[in-house]
């Protein structure tokens, strides 16, 4: 039976008692001595801490779409689908799915930018609380860089004293604990594979325990033959429909959201339509319609019109806009060109995130180079890239793109727009990466905006390898003079 929605994050919070009952029920048996007693009541209690932090935190989100605006995860969640790969049936992440993760104790969640991959962990975490079904471990994976071990990242997430890391260790290594992996594809490509190998161990080690990971695409995962594959079904026209009336309500721009509704039924371009099964798509779709008033067709002219909007943001609850100042003075065309830039050099390093030192760097690296003729400091473009264009989020001493389909949009408009090199050359090292499949909102972008350059750089080399292979097929010369006939029409 569902929780009511509005309750969700309530309930989350309200079930720390619930889970330091449970925790001192489990380790019970364990505890031997006074001593060992209160060392366990203060790993409990650091537990709770940060549980309790983490559920007030996924409760009030700000998304994508409404970064500067702060909302409730039950007002603007749609109940997303679970489906295993190649079967039709599908589990709804409404409730907590007992059925589900009872059957299966290792999923490993893989699909598009935007589907919700993040959101599902979230929901799995609060309603694990809410319902006291589970005790739930959420770990951030981008948190894992260099010598980083997950056993640091949850010893720092829990702030947990030296002395009590052994005893809690031994604890979630016997017990049958949750932990939710997110954010694989958020960490830089040169970590990719030693994260891979220390997830596997850690998995390994805590036979126990039930793991939910989420990722885009990855060839990492090819060892992980002991996980299910699950996808999130897109969604369908009326949950989409309904996901925009939520919005509406939580941002309190009903009419707008009535009004993009009513566009939506008097048109049916397929292109529209292919938004409208994605939820981070479908969020944008709304800022960019609440913005001009006009449905986009084309995936750039979409991004560029979120981008617009964002440029030119304003309090959404006062009918006069108030347009917040940009602290490097950019106009907006001058901004676009700017993070362009930024995102070149983004995927230059290979990473979504950065320290803010680094961005900073980069940002002075953008004025000495590309945009030479641009003066700002690179505080202000900080400044204005987290708060007055919030297209990035801070995160500690961290800044990121808010949504890594951003940083594919503006490195398709570097490469069509600013690239000095061979844009040819540059594109097939993309395209025929082991890496093509996460990269798959960056190809379709740069397909979109310069056919002719992906017809040259992609499609041609990759029909000439595959006819190479079909020719391979046959031997001798009567095989070729039959490849040959085949090719003039004459076969």
């Amino acid at each position: 039976m569902p929780v009511d929605g509005a309750l969700m994050g309530k309930l989350a919070v309200a079930a720390m008692p619930w889970m330091k009952d449970a925790l001192k029920a489990l380790y019970t048996k364990r505890v031997s001595t006074k001593a060992s007693e209160r060392t366990w009541t203060e790993v409990t209690n650091a537990v709770i801490r940060h549980t309790k932090v983490l559920a007030e935190r996924f409760c009030e989100i700000s998304t994508v779409a409404f970064p500067q605006e702060t909302t409730q995860i039950d007002k603007i969640y749609i109940p997303l689908k679970l489906q295993e790969r190649n079967r039709p049936n599908h589990h709804e992440i409404d409730a907590f799915p007992s059925s589900l993760l009872t059957k299966v104790r290792k999923l490993l969640v893989v699909d598009a930018a935007g589907m919700g991959k993040s959101t599902v962990s979230r929901v799995i975490f609060l309603r694990a609380l809410g319902e006291q079904k589970a005790l739930p471990v959420f770990v951030d994976l981008r948190r894992l860089t260099g010598d980083t071990r997950i056993d640091d990242v949850l010893a720092a997430q829990f702030a947990l004293k030296k002395k009590h890391e052994e005893q809690f260790f031994d604890f979630l290594r016997t017990q049958p604990i949750l932990f939710l992996f997110d954010g694989f594809d958020e960490i830089a490509e040169s970590e990719k594979i030693h994260v891979a190998r220390m997830i596997r161990d850690f998995v390994d080690q805590n036979e126990k325990a039930t793991f939910f990971v989420t990722s885009r695409p990855e060839i990492y995962f090819s060892n992980f033959t002991d996980f299910k594959k699950y996808s999130i079904k897109p969604l369908a026209k009326s949950e989409a429909h309904e996901l925009i009336r939520k919005y509406g309500a939580a941002y309190e721009i009903e009419d707008r959201a009535k009004s993009l509704l009513e566009e939506l039924r008097a048109k049916h371009d397929p292109a529209v339509s292919s938004f409208l099964e994605n939820p981070l798509l479908t969020s944008l779709l709304f800022r960019a319609f609440e913005y001009k008033s006009v449905v986009p067709v084309k995936r750039g002219v979409f991004y560029r019109q979120v981008f617009d909007a964002l440029y030119d943001a304003h309090d959404l609850n006062k009918e006069t806009g108030f347009v917040r100042t940009k602290k490097t003075g950019l106009h907006q065309d001058d901004f676009h060109r700017v993070l362009r830039a930024m995102a070149s050099m983004f995927r230059r390093r290979k990473v979504s995130e950065v320290t803010q030192d680094i961005f900073k760097e980069m940002a002075r690296e953008v004025t000495a180079t590309v945009c030479s003729d641009l003066t700002f400091a690179p505080d202000d473009l900080v400044h204005d890239c987290t708060s007055s264009v919030p297209l990035f989020a801070r995160d500690g001493n961290h800044i990121r793109w808010s949504h890594k389909s951003l940083l594919d949009y503006f490195l398709s408009e570097f490469l069509t727009r600013d690239y000095t090199e061979s844009k040819i050359e540059a594109l097939k090292k993309v395209a025929f990466s082991g890496q093509s499949i996460a990269d798959q909102n960056f190809l379709t972008l740069v397909h979109e905006t310069d056919p002719t350059l992906f017809t040259e750089a992609v499609t041609i080399p990759a029909g000439a390898h595959c006819l190479r292979r079909y020719e391979g097929r046959f031997q001798g010369p009567r095989a070729t003079q039959s490849v040959h006939r085949s090719r003039i029409g004459l076969a």
